[in-house]
């Protein structure tokens, strides 16, 4: 049976309606392609030609890629096992979507995934924030900016949201302390916000009451997002994703550190600062928005001074 693009698309529609996200999907098919466009220039463009040793050759293909300088991968020697294991599972679900359609070739359990290796998430402490704070002013020139992106650490750091979550944030919603937002499989969870978002929003607010610098002139909002675009064709539109990039590619590069500094690296300084403060791995499964307990718990194997506490709590005074 010939890999055709009615096949593919067949493929694409069958997952749809298993009301899997169009991101997802998107990434099925970008994926699924990649692999198609090996599988046809090394093997044949056969349903048949995707064997196990097929299967094993295009895994040890993708760990030789080197990323490019322009990719996320750069900074690394190989793709992750993480973007691996993505790469065989989609390859996993045409097997299953075809054994199911048409009951033929390779069973799809018979795909062996790549062993994930866990890697360990940067996170900075209260003086590493502050010192971040400090570097604003030396990587931004104007104030206007420095108060958008001291907002958005405050938030990522204060309010744990991850980089879409922050960027749909309203200013109300600063204001109430709280806001509901849907994040992962479109689930409901809350944020919390503190005095300090109230009073940077505050400073934020005032500044763009007066001329922008570089227009020499006042423009009217037209929404209410508490962090904003400063394009010249998109002023107060939602702030885009490449934006608040390469505002933290001028952080790393200004403090020359090992850690870097992005919206998810401060999510996890948040899990580390409540883990350290002994709060309960079930409330800070709820406030992280983590669909396993397993994953919450990942921060409190990590933190040996808080586990020690917790035997001493009950051994301290115990003698034989």
């Amino acid at each position: 049976m010939i890999i055709t693009e009615e096949l593919i698309n067949s493929f694409i529609e069958f997952w749809k309606n298993q009301w899997l996200k169009d991101k997802t999907l998107y990434t099925y098919r970008y994926n699924f392609m990649a692999f198609y466009h090996w599988l046809k220039a090394n093997k044949g463009d056969k349903l048949e030609d995707i064997d196990k040793l097929t299967i094993e050759e295009y895994k040890a293909f993708l760990f030789s890629l080197w990323g490019s300088k322009y990719g996320r991968y750069w900074i690394q020697e190989h793709l992750s096992s993480w973007t691996i294991n993505q790469k065989l599972v989609v390859i996993k679900k045409f097997l299953e979507f075809t054994n199911y359609v048409y009951d033929l070739w390779l069973d799809s359990n018979k795909v062996r995934l790549n062993r994930v290796k866990y890697r360990t998430w940067d996170y900075f402490t209260e003086d590493e924030i502050k010192e971040i704070i400090k570097a604003i002013q030396h990587t931004e020139k104007y104030k206007i900016n420095q108060l958008r992106l001291k907002l958005i650490i405050a938030i990522c750091f204060v309010s744990w949201a991850r980089l879409n979550e922050m960027r749909q944030i309203r200013i109300q919603d600063i204001y109430n302390w709280k806001c509901k937002i849907l994040w992962k499989w479109d689930k409901e969870r809350w944020i919390f916000f503190n005095q300090d978002c109230i009073n940077i929003l505050n400073e934020y607010i005032e500044e763009q009451k007066k001329d922008i610098p570089w227009l020499q002139k006042k423009l009217t909002r037209k929404n209410d997002y508490a962090v904003c675009s400063h394009g010249y064709e998109n002023f107060w539109e939602m702030i885009g994703k490449q934006a608040i990039t390469e505002m933290f590619k001028k952080l790393n590069k200004f403090l020359k550190r090992t850690k870097t500094i992005t919206c998810h690296t401060l999510r996890h300084s948040f899990a580390t600062k409540m883990v350290d403060s002994g709060t309960n791995v079930f409330y800070l499964k709820e406030l992280m928005g983590h669909e396993k307990i397993n994953t919450t718990a990942w921060y409190y194997h990590r933190n040996r001074n808080i586990l020690a506490t917790e035997q001493n709590k009950v051994f301290a005074e115990f003698s034989i």
